[in-house]
Parts: structure tokens; C-alpha cells; sequence
């Protein structure tokens, strides 16, 4: 019940302010002291009232019954204003009419003035009335005082003579009761608090009229002191103590409102704030009773975890990147220093300039690397200034005239021959380089750059290419990331042999699988097809490694009895070809063929040697080949967009027809790859 309550105030909570929170907080708690006050005033108020309603519900009652006893007597005074005809707001007769914060404090009732013995009709009333006054006093402990119709005293006081002048019972003189507050001069302190009350030193003097035949005959005054305020709180406890239970829950509220408001989220931002700094955890969801402004540091603190984990990302890239960039002119200077190292003195003059110009150009290399990666960084962490100014469509004519060749054709549309752009002319051109550079990469043959006039000034560069694929045009713009990735297997094997785009190589591969699969005789046509592109790539393979010229005694040695012992590239080339193995060794076909159970074991352990023996020729026949490659001097591109490692070993090693022995090999290579996956 609690938690569907929670959800539902979630969901109608109003967005409040920092300020709104606070605000209500502290006028809360400022206005609890003046709330207590003003209960406490309230409830002594009420004491007083519940007293003088006492003393005119006797009074009434005791009238009457002085009525009914009242003895024939000449006429009283006339009645101006009857008590049944006192009506209250809603035509009710008036019951209480004191308020301690409006009605005045009389003083202490004074001594009655020297006046003639009583009426005797009235001595006689008091008589009849005499036991029914005292058991009046004694259960109410109540002063009562009977007056005759002149105010003079007749019963019920010690003392002799007429109140006739008091205000109270003047009016009751009149026919009209009247309720005054004085001074109790009798009063002394009980508690020590007593002088926050008001009412304490008071007592509650009531006159009530008597009539007989419309006529008032006598007065009766009645007073009594209202219960103390602490002999009240004693008294009503259990009220008292649901009041302090209601002020406490509303502390208990509040605190609770500041925590859902203020604390907890607070708290839950950094929980969430060291989590995202130890590279854990993500941002929570906003809290929909937290105040505004921190609903608004959630989002501030969201936009800066994935800002965080951007540049993460950026920097993780950008190492890898870097080593990517730099291992390939690296291992071939570190390749021509040990060559120079083991074989320097037996070589040409003409073979040592070759490796040092070789060495001498990956160190341009590298140079160039570095400078383009200062470039970047300034880039990246630099803002943006507009300095200067240029004219895009000559800038982009420049551009077209710089990258048009036989082969690509770069063309400019414009809507006027001069559009001046503010933006430094260097900016310009490396973007439209490399754009234009893309597309070529991307295997167009015809670029357009058409430059459109406005605010802003819009350039586009369309060209035929590939094109991006739809699921990666979200990232074109994320430093070092490339679609040429996603290129490679059947596709490229069939580029490589014919020239064919690799998507339209990857659909012909796919359908021969297929076609494979659609026969009756799937099975042996498969194992059949697997062991010629085997036997084929073999074949091939070592083709290329004779016709390259490996130094094949020192790659023996090494082999066996290597300087240099790297676990780490032992256990990756054992992991690859075992790994490999596992995936496509053909376990499929001998389950196909009933070959289970511990009695075919030793086929089974046949099979899975001789698959992982051929796998480990087929790598070291390829190594020796790719060796021999990089012996002779030539430099392996690995790390740059359009890297083709093998294919350019293969190349340099056996001309254009090593290429398009790399192509068969990597076609057949990825062919039994798929239709073993498939399978």
C-alpha cells in the first residue's frame, strides 16, 4: 500500500524550486512556535467559555426553579430586553459571550454598597431556595449570591448590601444576562508557568435575572474561577498528546520531503559521481520529486558522464590508433637495422642503400604521423576562432584541379563564380581534401562539388562510390573510425581475382554456398569442395613462398632455437590455429557419418591431428612466403585504411599474378569458412 502511494504521489508530484523546498521548510518550522501559541491561547480560551457556559446553564436552572418558588410579591422591575430573546448568529440563544483576547478584565468585584435590609418576598425565596443553592455550591463550587429586584444582597454572602451598580447586574437588572471577567484577588501561582496564562488570575462572573410574570423579582450571580490551563493539559492529555503527534508527523513530513527533495538525490548523484569516476556504474534516473534545480544537475551531470565517456572512448581509440599508425614504419626500420645488423657485411652497397632508403622513408613517415597527430590535437582541443575569410568555389576548384587525373574525374557546380565564406581558406581545404579523398578511397571515378550561396553557405560533395553503409553513417564522425573495416573475406578474395566490387563478391560467394547446400548430394559435395580449396591454397601458397626466396635456414633455426623467447606470440599462434581448428575441422561431418562413441575415438583423435597438422603448415608455408617478402626490403603496409598485408606480399613476391593467387587462396580460405559455419 505504501509503495503504490509513493508511485502515485511520483507520478502527480509538481516540479518545485531549490527555493520552494526551502522556503516551505523554513516557514513551517518558523510558524510551528506561533502555531503552538495560538493553540495554546485557543484552548485556554476554550476552558474560559466552557466555564461561563456552565455558569449560565446553572443559572438558567436555578432561575426557573426560583421562579417556580418565588412567592407572591408585589410586581418587580419591567423587563427590557428578555434572555430567551439573546439569539446567536445562526437564531440560537447566546450561550458564551467572553473572549479572552477581546473581552476586558474588569477588577476585582468590590465590596457592595451600604443599603437597606432586602425585600421580604425575596428573604422569603431565599429560604425556599436555600437547599437547593447549597447543593448547587457544593457540586459546582460555584460563588452564588441571591439579589433582590434593587441589587441588594439576600443570601449567599457574608457580607451586607446592594451590587446593584455592577455592570453584570445592572444589565440583569434589566432583564438581560450578562456575563463580565475580573481580577481573582485570591488567586496565588500553583506552577511555576502560570504567568503564560492569562486566565489563571481570572474568574467568570455570570448575572442571570429572575422573572415572575414578565417581571424581574431578582438577580442571581454566580462566579467561579476556569480551570487552569496546566490542570487542563493534565486533564486532556490524550487531546494534547494527538496535537504534539500531529506537529511531530509534520516534522517527520517535512524532513522526508526535504530528503525526497534535496538529500537523497543528492547522495544518489554521488554514489553515481564516483562510480562513473572509477569507469562504473551510469547516471540514475531523475528523481521526480527532487527540486528543479536538481533535476536540472541531473542532466548537467549526465551530459558530462557521456562527454566523460566520449573522450574515454576518443582516447582509447586514439592510443590505439597511434599504435596502429606507427607499428608498421617501426617494425620495417626495426626490420632493416637487424637485417644490416646480421647481414651488413655480406651485402651490396647497392643492397645497403636500398634497406637504409627504406629505413630512411619509414622515418618520414613516422615525421609525417607526428605531425598530423599535433595537427589533431590542436584541433581537437582548441576552439574554433573565425580568422580570415575565402572564396569557397575558387578554393574548390583549386581542390578539383589538384585530385583530377585519368582515373577520376572532379567537376565544381556553382550558383555564382565568386562566394565568399568566413572560414580560414587552410580549414576549408583539408575538409574538402578529405572528402574528396574518401570518395576515392571509396572507389569513385566521378566527384561533384557543388557550392551553394546563402546563410549558411552549403557545400556538397557527392561522388559514385560504394557509399557509407546505413549502419555506420550515425558514426562518420567519431575520430579514427572507418567503414573499411567491415570489408574482407569471400568479397575481397573475388576483388582480388577479378576486380568485382567486394559487396557484389560477397553475394556471388554466398549464393555458390548456398547452391552447395540446395544439393541432394550436400554432404559429399561439400567434403569434397573443402579438400580441393585446401589442397588448392596449399598448393598456391607455396608457390609464392618459393618464388619469394625466404631465408629459410635462418627461419629454421629461429623456429627451433629462437634468441628470443615471446610467450605471448606463441600462445596467440597456438591459440588461432587450435581455435580455428575447433570451429572448422569438419566435427560436423564425422557425427554426420555415425562416428560417435568411444570405439571411433581413435578416428576421431586421427581427424582432429591431421586438421590441426595441415592448419599449422598452411601457416608456416604462409609466413615463409610473407618472410621472404620482407627480407628482400620491401615494407608491409598493416595499419592504414587501405592495408591489404597479404595481397601486397603477394604482389611484390610474384607480380599481378601473386595478387591474383592471394585472391583464389583468400577466396577459398573464407569460402570453407562459411559453408562450415553454416553447416
Amino acid at each position: 500500500m505504501i509503495a503504490i502511494l509513493k508511485e502515485w504521489l511520483k507520478r502527480r508530484w509538481p516540479r518545485l524550486s531549490l527555493r520552494t523546498y526551502l522556503f516551505a521548510s523554513f516557514f513551517l518550522v518558523a510558524a510551528l512556535p506561533g502555531v503552538g501559541a495560538v493553540g495554546l491561547r485557543v484552548y485556554e480560551n476554550t476552558l474560559v467559555r466552557q466555564t461561563e457556559a456552565e455558569l449560565v446553564a446553572q443559572g438558567a436552572a436555578l432561575a426557573a426553579s426560583a421562579a417556580a418558588l418565588w412567592p407572591d410579591a408585589p410586581p418587580g422591575r419591567g423587563v427590557i430586553h428578555r434572555p430567551d430573546q439573546a439569539s446567536g448568529p445562526y437564531g440560537m440563544a447566546a450561550i458564551t459571550a467572553v473572549d479572552l483576547s477581546a473581552t476586558p478584565i474588569l477588577p476585582e468585584r468590590p465590596l457592595p454598597r451600604a443599603a437597606p435590609t432586602a425585600i421580604g418576598d425575596a428573604q422569603d425565596a431565599a429560604i425556599r431556595l436555600a437547599p437547593v443553592l447549597a447543593a448547587t455550591r457544593q457540586a459546582t463550587l460555584a460563588s452564588i449570591i441571591l439579589l433582590d429586584r434593587d441589587g441588594r444582597i439576600v443570601s449567599g454572602s457574608v457580607r451586607r448590601g446592594s451590587y446593584a451598580a455592577l455592570p453584570e447586574v445592572a444589565a440583569a437588572l434589566t432583564g438581560t444576562p450578562r456575563t463580565v471577567l475580573r481580577r481573582d484577588g485570591r488567586y496565588k501561582a500553583i506552577y511555576r508557568f502560570d504567568w503564560l496564562s492569562r486566565a489563571a488570575a481570572t474568574r467568570v462572573h455570570y448575572a442571570r435575572p429572575i422573572l415572575v410574570n414578565g417581571r424581574v423579582v431578582g438577580v442571581l450571580l454566580l462566579s467561579r474561577s476556569a480551570r487552569s490551563l496546566f490542570v487542563g493539559l493534565y486533564q486532556d492529555w490524550g487531546k494534547i498528546a494527538i496535537g504534539v503527534l500531529a506537529i511531530l508527523g509534520t516534522l517527520i513530513m517535512l524532513s522526508g520531503l526535504l530528503s525526497r527533495g534535496i538529500a537523497r538525490p543528492i547522495e544518489e548523484l554521488q554514489g553515481a559521481a564516483r562510480d562513473v569516476a572509477a569507469g562504473r556504474g551510469t547516471v540514475p534516473a531523475i528523481p521526480a520529486t527532487a527540486a528543479i534545480e536538481i533535476q536540472d544537475l541531473y542532466r548537467d551531470f549526465a551530459a558530462m558522464a557521456q562527454a566523460i565517456e566520449a573522450r574515454s572512448l576518443y582516447l582509447r581509440n586514439f592510443a590505439h590508433a597511434v599504435s596502429h599508425e606507427f607499428k608498421t614504419p617501426l617494425t620495417g626500420i626495426r626490420g632493416a637495422i637487424e637485417l644490416l645488423q646480421d647481414h651488413g657485411a655480406a651485402m651490396s652497397a647497392e643492397e645497403r642503400d636500398r634497406f637504409l632508403a627504406n629505413a630512411d622513408a619509414d622515418a618520414g613517415r613516422l615525421t609525417l604521423l607526428v605531425s598530423r597527430l599535433l595537427d589533431l590535437a590542436r584541433a581537437d582541443m582548441t576552439v574554433a576562432a573565425v580568422e580570415g575569410s575565402c572564396d569557397v568555389v575558387a578554393t574548390a576548384h583549386k581542390l578539383a584541379d589538384a585530385h583530377r587525373s585519368r582515373r577520376i574525374a572532379i567537376r565544381v557546380e556553382a550558383e555564382t563564380p565568386t562566394i565568399a565564406a568566413q572560414i580560414a581558406p587552410e580549414t576549408l581545404e583539408a575538409v574538402l581534401t578529405t572528402l574528396i579523398e574518401n570518395g576515392v578511397q571509396a572507389g569513385a571515378d566521378a566527384i561533384t562539388l557543388y557550392v551553394e550561396a546563402g546563410d549558411p553557405i552549403v557545400v556538397t560533395v557527392a561522388d559514385n562510390g560504394g557509399g557509407i553503409p546505413p549502419g555506420d553513417r550515425a558514426r562518420i564522425f567519431e575520430p579514427f573510425f572507418t567503414s573499411r573495416r567491415t570489408s574482407g573475406g569471400t568479397g575481397l578474395g573475388l576483388n582480388a581475382m577479378f576486380g568485382l566490387d567486394p559487396k557484389i563478391g560477397g553475394a556471388i560467394s554466398a549464393v555458390f554456398a548456398i547452391a552447395i547446400f540446395l544439393s541432394k548430394r550436400a554432404g559429399l559435395a561439400v567434403d569434397r569442395f573443402i579438400i580441393f580449396a585446401g589442397i588448392l591454397m596449399i598448393v598456391l601458397t607455396l608457390y609464392v613462398a618459393f618464388v619469394s626466396a625466404p631465408p629459410v635456414g635462418d627461419a629454421f633455426r629461429q623456429t627451433f632455437l629462437p634468441d628470443t623467447i615471446n610467450f605471448a606470440t606463441i600462445t596467440t599462434i597456438v591459440g588461432g590455429t587450435v581455435g580455428g581448428y575447433i570451429t572448422y575441422s569438419g566435427a560436423h561431418r564425422l557425427l554426420d557419418r555415425g562416428m560417435v562413441g568411444i570405439e571411433n575415438l581413435p578416428a576421431v583423435n586421427r581427424a582432429a591431428l591431421t586438421g590441426i597438422a595441415v592448419t599449422g603448415i598452411m601457416r608456416y608455408v604462409l609466413f615463409l612466403a610473407i618472410l621472404g617478402v620482407v627480407a628482400s626490403g620491401v615494407i608491409v603496409d598493416t595499419s592504414s585504411q587501405a592495408a591489404n598485408p597479404a595481397g601486397q606480399a603477394f604482389r611484390s613476391a610474384a607480380g599481378d599474378l601473386g595478387f591474383r593467387l592471394f585472391g583464389i587462396i583468400f577466396w577459398a580460405a573464407a569460402i570453407t569458412s562459411v559453408i562450415g559455419a553454416a553447416y
